[in-house]
């Protein structure tokens, strides 16, 4: 009998499969002028994966996905665009009979190149530009003078406070006149601004001065709703204009031109990297996603005072209520949907060609997506899912993996890479207007993904505990396995879904292995304009301050990985390995300076590579230091 049910188990492990074993996605946030930062960030993702692909004789993809927002979005744009034009010229070249082969790796290679000559070639950076940096230096005399004035001032009115308090004991310390008075002289002195430092003002004025020419080019426009005189703006053109202010040259399209292709459509028979965005639908409120996988996007408006339809797979695009084509792939006027700041660019609208409304509504306007969604981990999520699914079940003609039997997703490894710094170093928290715009932007736009990654892992971890309790049940009731997995679901949310038993309920779930964030630090000279300041000083800043925080997530995701692993790894090769990381973390120093060396750094982390890859060839001939099923997977976890 035992025998039997071992054999049904086994059948039932070969009845369960995955397409391919996992897959990557990189994940940019928008942030203006930031995205620089992002730059700085994918050199490091980049050089580290090729290394490792290299070394393990992997033929992948870096990224299989990269996702974005508003410049996250150009950002990811411009790293496809650079693989899809490398893969066409060996594919043109194959054509005329060149027997090169498929190399995914050298496809990458040199797209962090790329990504960093776009972010150089943004700012103005001349002689004019770089003498006027330097007439800054009296602020920090102002700034150092009155910071401790005001200090020193504070620190009075404290011992004043104390004193008076102490005269009026028999009061109970609350004599309601010293109270309101020093209230009253904290509450001016509040008031009492500290100038700004050297580097601050240098941001503020060089881009209230030159704004941001190569990025959007300045039309003034008055708004004449009130006729109030005050409510006058700049309007941003993102295209080229009949006429000439203030700059001869550029909007943001003439920036990204030779780095960015016509239209971007990829094919997922060809393993090429998907392209995911995020905009924002203004008139109905909803996040809307573009994929270069697809060709249209179709999207229902919420209501919650109406039933939602429910999923009907059969269902024709045109009876959406909103449905956006794009037959050629993804063009400028897709992609400039995510970045358009309302207060800044003109809006962009598309063509709406769903049959679900009248003629003359074929228009939807669209704002920057980081108004919903700066941080599209959700939308990734869902469109990763969706694609997959309809992969099993359409095109592979195979079953989804339902808890007993099916094929499963793959998992997913996902980068995120932060520009808004989520916790500040200043104390006292400052007053200004400068800071309460700087800080509230912060607020607004930071990841915000933590809870929906902790559900995500949750269910991760449910459905890991549900596959071995049911290959515990299954090798001893096999019927009693099938009637828990068709117990029906009475939720009228889920069933409007599809999902009508917990068979259902395990369908299309996907492991998350892993989700490493890379977030900026805070900035001490961190200004309201943050997000404009285009200026060649900052940007070559933020794509340094970058690299630096990549490669110390790195480095202690890479030690964490490795203290966790401790009994599986033998002593002496897990000494090894944390040598290579003190020497990249001595190299690297504990916070952020300009004068480590990031060839040497680099050179330790490439040490650490060889290392684990030697490891892997112990552990084939040598089972019994990890055992032969899960060695890969010990060295697996110290690779991307």
């Amino acid at each position: 009998m035992s025998q039997e049910r071992s054999q049904e188990t086994a059948e039932r492990d070969k009845s369960t499969r995955t397409i391919i074993p996992k897959q990557r996605a990189l994940i940019f946030q928008g942030g203006g002028a930031l995205g620089a930062y992002e730059a700085g960030v994918y050199r490091v993702l980049h050089d580290w994966i090729y290394k490792n692909f290299i070394a393990g004789k992997k033929n992948e993809n870096f990224f299989d996905i990269i996702a974005g927002t508003s410049i996250g979005a150009i950002n990811g744009a411009i790293v496809v665009s650079y693989v899809l034009k490398n893969k066409r010229e060996v594919e043109q070249r194959r054509k005329q009979g060149d027997n090169e082969p498929r190399n995914w790796p050298e496809y990458w290679y040199g797209s962090a190149d790329a990504l960093e000559d776009f972010w150089n070639s943004l700012p103005l950076d001349n002689f004019f530009m770089n003498w006027y940096d330097l007439g800054f230096w009296p602020w920090d005399f102002f700034h150092v003078a009155t910071k401790t004035m005001k200090e020193g001032w504070d620190e009075i009115l404290d011992r004043s406070e104390e004193s008076m308090i102490n005269v009026w004991k028999g009061n109970n310390n609350n004599n309601p006149f010293v109270k309101e008075w020093f209230d009253f002289l904290r509450f001016h002195t509040e008031a009492w601004d500290i100038p700004a430092s050297t580097e601050a003002a240098r941001r503020h004025w060089s881009t209230m001065t030159f704004a941001s020419p190569n990025v959007a080019r300045a039309i003034p426009r008055n708004d004449l709703k009130f006729w109030d005189p005050r409510d006058f703006r700049f309007r941003g053109e993102q295209r080229q204009v009949p006429f000439y202010w203030k700059y001869p040259n550029y909007s943001l399209r003439e920036a990204c031109r030779g780095y960015i292709l016509d239209s971007i459509k990829t094919d997922p028979k060809q393993k090429e990297p998907r392209l995911l965005f995020v905009t924002v639908d203004v008139q109905s409120g909803d996040t809307v996603s573009f994929d270069s996988y697809d060709t249209r996007t179709k999207y229902d408006e919420y209501d919650e005072n109406v039933d939602q339809k429910k999923e009907d797979k059969d269902r024709k695009d045109e009876e959406y209520t909103h449905l956006i084509r794009y037959p050629e792939g993804i063009e400028w006027d897709q992609l400039s949907t995510t970045f358009c700041m309302a207060d800044l660019y003109r809006y962009a609208t598309l063509e709406d060609k769903s049959m679900a409304h009248e003629k003359g509504e074929r228009k939807r306007t669209y704002w920057d997506g980081g108004v919903s969604s700066n941080t599209p981990l959700r939308e990734l999520i869902s469109k990763y899912k969706e694609y997959w699914s309809h992969n099993i079940e359409e095109e592979r003609h195979e079953e989804i993996w339902d808890g007993e039997k099916g094929t499963k997703l793959p998992a997913l490894d996902v980068y995120i890479t932060d520009v808004w710094p989520a916790k500040i170093t200043d104390y006292p928290v400052p007053s200004d207007n400068d800071f309460v715009m700087s800080r509230k932007g912060n607020l607004l736009l930071m990841d915000k993904t933590e809870y929906e990654e902790s559900v995500t892992k949750m269910i991760t971890h449910y459905m890991h505990l549900v596959e071995s309790l049911l290959k515990t049940l299954n090798g001893k009731d096999n019927a009693a396995t099938k009637a828990i997995l068709n117990l029906p679901i009475i939720d009228n949310a889920f069933n409007k879904r599809g999902i009508k038993t917990y068979r259902d309920l395990l369908k299309g779930n996907f492991d998350i292995d892993r989700v490493m964030r890379i977030e900026r630090k805070d900035d001490t000279y961190a200004v309201g304009l943050a997000m404009a300041d285009f200026s060649a000083h900052t940007i070559r800043q933020l794509m340094a301050s970058g690299k630096w925080d990549a490669l110390d997530k790195l480095i202690n995701t890479l030690s964490s990985t490795l203290e966790n692993l401790e009994e599986k790894v033998p002593s002496d090769m897990r000494n090894s390995l944390h040598k290579h990381l003190k020497e990249a973390r001595d190299s690297l120093g504990g916070k952020m300076n300009d004068h480590y060396s990031y060839d040497k750094v680099m050179k330790h982390l490439y040490d650490f590579v060889d290392e684990a890859n030697m490891m892997e060839t112990r552990f084939g001939i040598d089972s019994e230091v990890v055992g032969k099923n899960n060695s890969k997977k010990v060295v697996d976890l110290l690779r991307p």
